[in-house]
């Protein structure tokens, strides 16, 4: 997608508006273009930025047979990606795509191949099967994409401990100084999530190779 195509779609669906100016992070204030009835504004040139090279780093990680894994903690915009998935990803690219929603469960990166933590129960992740939970045994991924930034310390730290790059998408109010990737954006919008989840899925399954 061209930049200032993909500017003016953000830019559309309200991607600029951030939180309220007197809770913003200090380390988002670079990304910020201003304050509008005291909210801030977020400078989309950053987020067209640094959205299009996570788009390229997700693609490379698919591309070399790698595994994302994609957490949300709010599970509505998991309801609304889920039909997505079952159709196009789930079945074709089966243990490289991983979705986890709901509360983070902390210690799951850094437990990863102990016997306490091998199995990880989660109701909607992984291949999305149609009966209720299941085990999930879970990997360390290759790159985690977090479509939730507050108060998301464990996770950073997890991510940062096992050396996996994140892409974080971040409102003003979000830390983004554990982030590799930080995206920021409206995170209280499910119309600017789900159009930001499509861009970070794979874009070419053709080139995507099936990890052995």
């Amino acid at each position: 997608m061209e930049t200032q195509k993909l500017l003016e779609m953000l830019l559309k669906i309200n991607a600029h508006q951030g939180h309220i100016s007197s809770e913003t992070h200090p380390s988002m204030k670079k990304y910020i273009w201003g304050v509008r009835n005291g909210k801030d504004i977020i400078n989309l040139q950053y987020t067209v930025r640094n959205l299009l090279v996570a788009v390229d780093l997700v693609q490379r990680v698919y591309a070399e047979g790698g595994r994302v894994l994609y957490y949300m903690k709010d599970k509505n915009l998991m309801k609304l990606l889920e039909p997505v998935l079952k159709e196009k990803y789930a079945e074709k690219l089966g243990s490289q795509l991983v979705f986890i929603s709901g509360s983070w469960k902390a210690g799951l990166l850094t437990q990863l191949g102990s016997e306490k933590n091998t199995s990880i129960v989660h109701p909607k992740s992984a291949h999305l099967k149609e009966k209720g939970n299941y085990s999930l045994e879970l990997t360390a991924p290759d790159l985690l994409v977090s479509f939730s930034g507050l108060q998301m310390n464990d996770l950073w730290r997890e991510a940062g401990i096992k050396n996996i790059p994140t892409i974080g998408l971040l409102d003003t109010n979000a830390s983004a100084e554990k982030v590799n990737y930080p995206i920021p954006v409206n995170d209280d919008n499910y119309k600017c999530l789900f159009f930001l989840a499509l861009l970070l899925l794979p874009l070419d399954l053709l080139f995507v190779k099936k990890k052995k």
